[in-house]
């Protein structure tokens, strides 16, 4: 998805709820690029997503309804969007400095990494809890904050229309490769997500998407534990691995859910 200058907002005649945001709401600071995601919204410095041309405004509006209600701290705050015949289509979210989790731990990489992916874990019981999929969950999708928190972004988009993010196959499950999203499916992608997370490796390197899709799918091969890594330094302890390999099982029904994945 790109970010992009915002348009004039396009008129319309109907009643909106509180949190459709236009785009004359919305204002640049001063002294940064247009293309910049920061705006000023309410007096206070928010992010703006446009999202591809694909996306239906109706369906766009359908999900704001259910995402605007949420709130949680490893979950990030969605404050509104535009009106369903605004072009372009975007959300307005907190703003997260920090960028998400590979770039923190790119500036920060003794950070506490066995707590980021168990913050991870608690969003994701989060959104279960109230029957919501992610359905693309992965590094680019948790957020730090500016205390050091992750924070689960972009939830329940990929229902919105494809992915234009060419590494998001890496993460997927077996069944999500056949397009199946469901609270397995994101178990698994959680599973991906703590392995690069715990150990700054890319679950299958550079391998090209049909041959993730191989291993994955006609092979039932996982990544493997990377070898010479500091349990202390990055949290690849043994019970943490037995998590990961538990949450990438073959069989939807043998994966723990997120209750579970907490408790441990």
């Amino acid at each position: 998805m790109s970010f992009l200058s915002l348009g004039p907002p396009t008129p319309h005649t109907r009643q909106f709820p509180h949190w459709i945001i236009s785009a004359n709401q919305l204002t640049c600071e001063q002294d940064l690029p247009p293309d910049s995601i920061r705006r000023i919204w309410n007096n206070c410095v928010v992010a703006v997503k446009i999202l591809p041309k694909a996306v239906s405004g109706d369906d766009l509006f359908e999900r704001l309804e259910v995402w605007q209600s949420l709130g949680h701290p490893h979950v990030l705050q969605l404050f509104g969007g535009s009106p369903p015949d605004s072009d372009p289509l975007f959300v307005v979210t907190q703003l997260q400095s920090n960028g998400n989790v590979n770039e923190f731990l790119a500036k920060y990489p003794e950070a506490n990494r066995s707590k980021i992916v168990f913050e991870v874990a608690l969003g994701m019981q989060y959104l279960h809890g109230r029957e919501l999929v992610h359905g693309g969950l992965r590094p680019s999708n948790v957020l730090i904050t500016d205390h050091g928190q992750a924070c689960i972004s972009d939830c329940g988009m990929i229902q919105l229309g494809p992915t234009e993010n060419k590494t998001a196959s890496r993460y997927l499950s077996p069944e999500a490769w056949k397009g199946t999203t469901s609270p397995p499916s994101d178990v698994f992608a959680f599973a991906m997500t703590a392995y690069e997370i715990l150990s700054s490796v890319p679950p299958w390197g550079v391998l090209a998407s049909n041959v993730i899709y191989q291993l994955v799918v006609r092979e039932n091969e996982r990544p493997d534990r990377p070898e010479g890594i500091t349990e202390k330094t990055v949290g690849l302890t043994s019970k943490n691995w037995d998590i990961i390999e538990e949450s990438w099982h073959k069989d939807p029904r043998q994966r723990p859910n997120f209750d579970q994945i907490t408790g441990l």
